[in-house]
């Protein structure tokens, strides 16, 4: 069966040479041209500081993944000689793995495959289909690659696209080249090819059988921004261009894209913001649950594994329990559930087949109402007293319990600080990590501040950022210690737990130890944990102005659930305290 619209991929392993990155959401990945003469940004970085800066921008905008590009592939183009491309990449690689953020090289050619995973990038984008030398060097490098179908060449293949069944030819292209990967063991993405070679309406049609090409059994990544294709149906430039690759793009996530190949991160961010807050379920956990209960719903049919007990209606009486997250908060009707429709809603899916068993039965009335009626659980009881009379007994009852399978979001607020090496490319790197874990919604400047209470040592970097996560607390709290390790922090008598709650060594010497990386996890939703490794809200951060400074910027209404006073009240009470004392905030 093909996926609806807007039907949500199963989160997928990335596995790269130096982490394995869980897919829970659409990544982005942006385009870096080196290339003097690409359709769009064709000679803006060809200088290497401002490629490098151009990188560092894109990162910070929210580009999940960099595809650097030094030979323009766009319809038209002259082919590149090697040297050429090796030199311009060169010229930036090295720099731009040093901010931290996975590098895909987009190039056909296997030498220059060879020579940038060598230097360190992650995986390969190829144009060309990924043929066999390609598809020998990705697989010495146990790298990952982008498969993407392309009729023609660069120069050539907008004159007079062949294709006459475009979904057909390019999904079997595809599954032949997956194929042919996965035999090698390399994992691949594929890419249908928007405006490789096809013409409009064949453009158009790709993104029309998105749903098809999903049975590829492979994650797809879509690249439509600012193509000739969308000038060509809204008559707009290349430079005018930016609402059409939207909606194409909205098109794509809605129908099962996990990657988009953009030049605007982050407007398209912010598509991808819009679009999971749309389709998740958003709870504040400071409003408990609402449980509606139906009982004794009246439904009459035939029902029994016997042959015979199914030869005659029977009635059977059915429970209805729905639990919902957010419901009844006003006193708007409009604002809680409409139920008197749902005794004859239950007995419309009672009658739609023939069922034998209870436990069938339970399960086809609980699935449509947990998708129509948005209940976080939906629970079936269903009672069968003629059963009951027939074995000696008052009744016979069989429940089951259904939960929703949408993601539900949480809002994190994470401290960020770093007074070792280049504290910058440390922090720039942290935040490419945290959009791993979620949606980096906002982000404070960087702030400058020395050690608290007089410690020796190095300036601190720090800031703090407004994470949106499926993550619980403590799964957080373990990939802050990983992305810290990988950063090379060295904890020394620090407390493994120290990235959220305080060790005993830092009590008494705060900020002490230098740090590559500090993370910390500051609030999450409106929960308050303690536990050995988990201390939430974390316990010092009313205390200190370098936190509450950057917070205040981001999410000056964010309350702290023990205190009950905001982050904005938080940095006045501290201020006021230190000017009372003469003494600075730490």
């Amino acid at each position: 069966m093909l996926d609806e619209p807007g039907s949500n991929q199963a989160p997928f392993e990335l596995r790269l040479h130096d982490r394995t990155i869980v897919v829970r959401r659409p990544l982005l990945v942006g385009v870096l041209n080196l290339t003097p003469d690409s359709f769009f940004d064709g000679g803006q970085y060809t200088d290497p500081e401002a490629a490098i800066a151009s990188a560092r921008r894109l990162i910070l905008e929210g580009a999940d993944i960099l595809d650097i590009g030094a030979e323009s592939s766009r319809p038209g183009a002259d082919p590149v000689p090697l040297s050429v491309e090796l030199a311009r990449l060169n010229s930036v690689l090295p720099q731009i793995l040093e901010l931290g953020a996975p590098v895909s090289i987009d190039t056909y050619k296997p030498e220059v495959a060879e020579f940038t995973l060598g230097l360190g990038a992650h995986l390969i984008n190829d144009i060309t289909g990924l043929r066999a030398e390609m598809l020998e060097v990705v697989s010495s490098h146990k790298a990952p690659a982008i498969v993407m179908h392309m009729a023609g060449s660069p120069k050539t293949m907008q004159q007079a696209p062949a294709l006459t069944d475009a979904a057909t030819e390019v999904f079997e292209f595809l599954r032949e080249r997956i194929r042919a990967a996965q035999a090698r063991d390399v994992q691949t993405i594929a890419d249908v090819g928007f405006g490789f070679g096809k013409t409009v309406h064949q453009n158009l049609e790709l993104l029309r059988a998105l749903p098809r090409f999903r049975q590829l059994g492979v994650p797809l990544l879509i690249g439509t921004s600012r193509k000739s294709t969308l000038g060509a149906l809204t008559g707009a430039a290349v430079d005018d261009r930016l609402t059409a690759s939207l909606a194409t793009a909205a098109h794509a996530l809605a129908h099962g894209a996990a990657f988009l190949r953009v030049h605007d991160v982050r407007e398209h961010r912010e598509l991808i913001q819009v679009s999971e807050a749309i389709d998740a379920t958003q709870i504040s956990p400071a409003r408990p649950n609402t449980t509606i209960q139906l009982n004794g719903i009246p439904v009459d049919l035939k029902l029994g594994v016997p042959h015979q007990e199914r030869a005659q209606s029977q009635r059977i009486s059915v429970d209805l329990t729905l639990e919902f997250p957010y419901l009844g908060y006003t006193d708007d009707v409009a604002d809680t559930l409409d139920y008197q429709h749902l005794p004859k809603r239950v007995q419309s899916l009672c009658q739609e087949e023939e069922t034998k068993l209870l436990e069938t039965l339970a399960e086809r009335i609980a699935q449509p109402l947990l998708r129509e009626t948005a209940a976080s659980t939906v629970c079936v009881r269903i009672h069968k007293p003629n059963a009951a009379s027939a074995i000696g007994c008052s009744d016979v009852i069989v429940e089951r319990s259904f939960e929703s399978d949408r993601p539900l979001v949480h809002h994190a607020f994470v401290a960020l600080g770093s007074n070792v090496g280049d504290r910058q490319r440390f922090l720039d790197a942290a935040i490419s990590e945290l959009r791993r874990l979620g949606m980096v919604v906002r982000l404070s400047t960087w702030i400058e501040t020395a050690p608290e209470h007089g410690q020796d040592g190095p300036n601190y970097l720090n800031g703090v950022a407004h994470l949106t996560t499926e993550l619980a607390p403590v799964d957080l709290l373990a990939e802050f210690l990983q992305i810290e390790q990988r950063f090379g922090r060295q904890r020394g008598v620090e407390s493994s737990s120290e990235s959220s709650s305080e060790s005993a060594s830092e009590s008494a010497s705060p900020n002490a130890q230098p740090r590559t990386l500090d993370l910390d996890l500051l609030l999450y939703d409106q929960e308050t944990i303690d536990c050995e490794a988990l201390t939430v809200p974390h316990p010092r951060m009313h205390q200190r102005d370098f936190v509450l400074g950057p917070l205040v910027e981001i999410a000056p209404d964010a309350l702290h659930p023990q205190l009950g006073l905001t982050a904005a009240e938080l940095l006045d009470q501290l201020t006021q305290a230190s000017r009372e004392l003469g003494t600075p905030a730490s």
